[in-house]
């Protein structure tokens, strides 16, 4: 089997993309991060479709519009939804999710 590149998916909260010292945040040092950027994919034009975290987050894992995805703010994300670790898990990939939904 070929080997696949593994996917390392960073959700933070209230965390500006320019807020990084890759980006050019003079401010602050994100080593770690600053690694992660230039050894893997880097989505600069990134935003978020929505202010607030639930909505957002439900989005970026169902690909729906974020009002579709989660109606509101600290409601959960439906179960029966399918999610972007489907496509990975048909793929052979395990997934995981750690931290906090809200």
């Amino acid at each position: 089997m070929a080997k696949r590149p593994n996917m390392i998916w960073f959700m933070s909260d209230q965390h500006r993309g320019s807020a990084l010292s890759c980006h050019g945040d003079a401010n602050l040092t994100t080593p770690n991060l600053d690694v992660a950027a230039a050894s893997g994919v880097d989505c600069h034009n990134a935003v978020s479709g929505f202010p607030l975290c639930c909505p957002f987050r439900g989005s970026l894992l169902t690909g729906l519009y974020p009002h579709k995805a989660v109606p509101g703010h600290e409601i959960q994300l439906d179960p029966a939804l399918p999610l972007v670790t489907d496509t990975f898990h048909e793929h052979g990939y395990t997934s995981a999710y750690f931290g906090k939904w809200h």
